[in-house]
């Protein structure tokens, strides 16, 4: 009787202990389907706040953009405004055309005081290559005057070539003034029209014979077809290069190739030629040949020429002024003669 009695209480225990067990659990899942939903809940107040925030800006917004249409233009009268911006400005480009700005005080103090034949001046010229460790050239001052044969005298890398392609346009990045004309060629373009460089290799355009080179060059600077052709037939029997006419100018000689340019610069009346060591790549004969038609075209056609050299045996004959420098400085500029310019040079080297 006694393990009956105790076999039903160890029963009752187990199954109160097992029905607690399942009111603990019953009420853990309560708890946590209360959390789930009142999570889910949550989110979906979030959600619906956001899309009510969203709805609102965008109802906003939508009323902005009405409001900038009903005060803009439409796009017809957008695209004429435009238009109209796109004329004034070609308009003011035209007017200005080649120009940049005006000249300041310090510089039209410096035009001032320039001589009254000036042509070409340098004032004050720095320039250093990028590659370079040293100053090419430095604080370069010299002046050409119009209507002079100029020498430009040194020996090699001095910076003659230097301040000739500053002088063309092709090294654009010094300091200093560069005076054209007594203007300054970064404010007017229009300054090196009527000057003609011809550098010591020339390049010319393949597939195209010396004629219509010198013809389609010569037509976009003057409208007077027929007298262009007339002064090719003419100065080509004067410089003796009636016959290689029909050729390529990049089959010519070196001679015929400077012979060509100097004819491009007759035709276009160019004012000023350049030359880099002309005399290069030369025999005796071309030599003074070439010599002999520089000097012609500058006592004749009044073409202002400057020449650099290094050989003043060959140039001391034709000059009337000349600019020494030495290691990137010039060292004297002025008038020169065949009497005085190896005295000038051994003085000032």
């Amino acid at each position: 009787m006694k393990s009956n009695m105790a076999n039903r209480r160890n029963g009752n225990n187990i199954s109160n202990i097992a029905s607690t067990r399942r009111i603990e659990n019953s009420s853990i899942r309560q708890i946590k389907g209360e959390r789930s939903s009142s999570s889910f809940n949550n989110r979906n107040n979030r959600d619906q706040s956001n899309k009510n925030v969203v709805i609102e800006n965008s109802g906003e917004y939508l009323n902005r953009l009405e409001e900038q249409k009903s005060n803009t233009l439409n796009s017809k009268d957008i695209n004429y405004q435009k238009n109209i911006h796109r004329s004034m400005n070609m308009e003011k480009n035209d007017k200005n055309k080649g120009r940049i700005k005006e000249a300041s005080y310090y510089e039209k103090s410096k035009i001032s005081k320039l001589p009254p034949q000036s042509i070409i001046n340098c004032d004050q010229i720095t320039f250093q290559y990028k590659n370079s460790k040293k100053i090419n050239l430095n604080r370069l001052s010299m002046n050409i005057n119009e209507g002079e044969f100029h020498g430009l005298i040194g020996n090699n890398g001095a910076g003659k070539s230097t301040i000739i392609k500053i002088i063309c346009g092709i090294n654009q990045k010094y300091d200093g003034y560069l005076f054209i004309d007594k203007d300054n060629p970064k404010r007017n373009l229009n300054l090196r029209k009527g000057l003609t460089y011809i550098p010591d290799k020339p390049i010319f355009p393949k597939f195209i014979s010396c004629t219509k080179y010198l013809y389609n060059s010569a037509i976009l600077v003057r409208e007077d077809k027929l007298n262009i052709k007339n002064e090719i037939e003419v100065w080509s029997k004067r410089l003796e290069i009636s016959e290689i006419m029909s050729k390529n100018p990049n089959k010519l000689s070196a001679g015929q190739m400077k012979k060509i340019l100097i004819l491009k610069a007759i035709l276009e009346r160019s004012r000023i030629l350049i030359l880099d060591e002309p005399a290069a790549n030369l025999d005796i004969e071309s030599r003074n040949k070439l010599f002999e038609i520089l000097r012609y075209l500058n006592k004749e056609i009044k073409i202002t020429i400057l020449i650099s050299s290094h050989i003043l045996e060959e140039i001391k004959y034709y000059l009337n002024s000349c600019s020494i420098i030495k290691e990137g400085v010039c060292t004297y500029s002025g008038p020169a003669n065949q009497l005085n310019l190896l005295s000038l040079y051994s003085k000032y080297k």
